[in-house]
């Protein structure tokens, strides 16, 4: 409408109305990148956005660059589904041509058809044929392939049944992208990209795809990218790139709610990303493709909606060189420090293994690296032994056969491993073909021969070797294992400051197996402890601490007669009680000349509830006061002095005022050494002494004097009466 043909307020809003409508539909050109992409159809249907248009018509032309050799079969239009698949050529047996520069090429083929069913095969640059998916009516595939060109064209023959080709896309490897719109089969996908339903498994003959079927959404803004997506917790999507580094764009977000999305491409975690609704969070990143295939883990909500992939470059093929380096450095792990090999052909080694050491650096082919491995291979096998001398092994051999065991002096493992030690370096001799099996023989030989283990005589009685640190007594687990079956262990603490003696679980379990008696000796005082008393595989520390009269209490009508002791045992708790099977043998030393009356010698415990000492008996013979006992505690020797009782010692000296002081324990000490040896051979298996004292002595020389004053009285009342 001429805006002099406008009269009416109504002419003037049509015209405007009119006017944006065209604006409306103005469609801008999208720029899909460096390339070449061709719409195949009609010559009056829609051309896709970003394409050029080849129709059924268009022959090969120089100067355009492109066209079909020979002509096409026709072409239809059928309306749908986009301007892309909408229409196609008929190409069976048809060649298309395409001039462009010598390189290397991905190559993408659409074909399908929105009413029919449909079959087509390619064959690039005479290679094989491929494709040949067949398609229901309204199904399209699409082909992706990788081509070298050299003679300034490519070539592109279809065929297959009907051989509907719908578009084609050529782009160099260096400009090569691929991108992916993810949503429902029914959404619009975005122009220049690929669809990626969420039931789109992945198809080798597609190129792409997902590993298994998810759910998508289509929230239908804000645009054909945003509004829809697939989404589930854990599943792969897979594409088929050219081996080389890629750099990758993901867009993942919901219209309507928040996301998070957990991306690990190529097996490297790239974390999550995150969005509030209505946004989208985009992640970029720079992956190599090494095996054909492009790999996305997608995980958490699971949502993405679409994906972008540009070449970056291309990967440089590198010889593996690892077999040389292993070889170079099993070689150079071979050393003559030993002389095992000749002079002349350990050198040729080492100059094989520097020239295998340059060609790591400079090899540039397979055959080169073959070579290399092959000359260093021939270097080591040419390695020769010297001439063998045997005679240290002969030597070696004889003074191993002169060890004999005719004595029992070793363990009988022991020695039969020297015997079949022996007669395995005699044969070695007759077979020796190396200085280094012959170093082995003899080693073996000498270690047979110093591992003779001597043979345990079991001992009835073992003293202790003893190691005093910090109060603190341990023993030696070899003088355990000396000692025999139902044995007396003695551990003499006399001349030490020890007040503890520890044994390990592994001792207390040998003690305690072998039912043996542990003799702790110190300053006047012996304590025979039954080792069945303790908790086998349980370590025990047995106290035996000296006290003084400091410590503890004496009553006054009783007189200490020589050590005090406190004892105890700690193992994983206090071991206390005694069984009276396995009592507790103590022998207290006397000094008798501290004693006055033999008879009234008791062994007394503090009571620790009550604070008083009780008289548990005991029996006295030859200087010592023995007792057993059936639970641990404080135990002293004591005298009962009574009033009426003559304060003269037995000896009938007068003792000194202080004779029950620390002095007195202290003057025990070398009772105890004279006697603890016969005390030794005499108390297993025997009755304790019997009591002695020197009443009945006396008893007796009075009934004596009695009976000699009644005869002298008789005798000399006797005479007066003859007189």
């Amino acid at each position: 409408m001429a805006l002099g043909s406008i009269e009416f307020e109504s002419d003037l809003y049509a015209a405007i109305e009119a006017l944006q409508q065209g604006l409306d539909g103005l469609v801008e050109i999208i720029d899909l990148g460096p390339g070449w992409r061709f719409d195949f159809g009609s010559e009056t249907s829609p051309v896709a956005n970003g394409y050029e248009r080849v129709s059924d018509t268009m022959n090969y032309d120089e100067e355009r660059g492109y066209g079909f050799a020979d002509g096409t079969d026709g072409s239809r239009d059928q309306e749908g589904p986009d301007d892309l698949r909408r229409d196609f050529i008929l190409a069976y047996n048809k060649e298309f041509q395409l001039d462009l520069p010598d390189g290397d090429y991905n190559v993408r083929i659409i074909t399908g058809s929105e009413r029919d069913d449909n079959t087509s095969t390619y064959v690039l640059e005479d290679g094989e044929v491929k494709g040949g998916t067949g398609t229901a009516a309204g199904e399209f595939v699409e082909y992706t392939d990788t081509v070298s060109v050299d003679d300034g064209q490519l070539n592109i023959l279809f065929a297959g049944e009907w051989a509907r080709i719908n578009a084609v896309e050529v782009v160099a490897i260096e400009d090569f992208n691929v991108k992916f719109d993810f949503g429902t089969d029914t959404s619009p996908v975005k122009t220049g990209f690929n669809q990626v339903s969420n039931s789109m498994v992945y198809d080798s003959e597609i190129g792409y795809g997902l590993d298994v079927t998810v759910d998508s959404r289509d929230r239908a803004e804000p645009d054909d990218i945003r509004r829809d997506f697939v989404i589930g917790s854990d599943y792969q999507f897979m594409v088929d790139l050219r081996n080389g580094t890629y750099d990758l764009k993901i867009v993942a977000g919901d219209n309507i709610a928040s996301n998070k999305t957990g991306f690990v491409i190529e097996g490297e975690d790239q974390g999550n990303i995150s969005s509030g609704s209505g946004q989208y969070a985009e992640l970029e990143t720079t992956v190599t493709v090494t095996d054909g295939q492009l790999t996305i883990d997608i995980s958490e909500v699971g949502r993405i909606n679409g994906l972008e992939v540009y070449y970056a470059s291309e990967l440089e093929e590198s010889i593996d060189v690892s077999d040389l380096e292993s070889l170079i450095s099993s070689a150079k792990a071979r050393t003559n420090e030993d002389g095992i090999y000749t002079e002349t052909s350990f050198k040729a080694l080492q100059i094989a293994i520097e020239q295998a050491e340059a060609a790591i650096e400079t090899v540039d082919s397979e055959e080169a690296l073959t070579n290399a491995i092959a000359e260093l291979q021939t270097a080591i096998d040419g390695l020769e032994a010297p001439s063998l001398d045997v005679s240290e092994l002969e030597e070696l051999i004889i003074t191993a056969k002169a060890i004999t065991n005719d004595n029992q002096a070793y363990t009988e493992p022991s020695f039969e491993a020297l015997q079949s030690a022996i007669r395995k370096a005699e044969a070695t001799i007759e077979t020796v073909d190396s200085e280094e099996v012959l170093a082995n023989a003899i080693s073996t030989l000498q270690t047979a021969m110093d591992s003779l283990a001597k043979a345990v005589i079991e001992e009835e009685t073992v003293s202790a070797d003893i190691k005093v640190k910090d109060e603190k007594a341990t023993v030696y687990s070899d003088d355990i294992e000396r000692l025999a079956e139902a044995g007396k262990f003695v551990i003499d603490l006399t001349d030490t400051d020890a007040k503890e003696v520890h044994l390990t679980n592994e001792q207390v379990n040998v003690l305690v197996n072998k039912k043996a008696k542990l003799v702790f000796v110190h300053s006047g005082v012996r304590m025979v402890l039954p080792a069945i008393n303790l908790y086998a595989d349980q370590a025990a520390i047995v106290s035996i601490e000296p006290l003084t009269m400091g410590d503890v209490e004496i009553p006054e009508e009783q007189k200490l007669r020589g050590a005090i002791y406190r004892f105890t045992i700690m193992q994983d708790e206090a071991v206390s009680q005694f069984s009276e099977e396995s009592p507790v043998l103590i022998d207290f030393m006397i000094d008798e000349d501290n004693v006055k009356q033999i008879n009234k010698l008791r062994v007394y415990h503090l009571n620790e509830d009550s604070d008083e000492w009780e008289n548990i008996g005991g029996q006295y013979g030859e200087g010592v006061l023995s007792v057993t006992a059936l639970h641990f505690s404080i135990f002293a020797p004591m005298e009962m002095i009574e009033a009426d009782v003559n304060e003269n010692p037995v000896n009938e000296e007068e003792p000194e005022e202080d004779s029950d002081s620390e002095q007195e324990q202290d003057e025990q000490k070398g009772d105890l050494e004279d006697k603890n040896q016969k005390e030794l051979e005499t108390e297993d298996g025997k009755d304790l002494p019997a009591t002695a004292t020197s009443i009945f002595n006396v008893l007796v020389i009075g009934l004596l004097l009695l009976i000699a004053g009644g005869i002298a009285y008789y005798v000399t009342k006797r005479r007066k009466s003859l007189e």
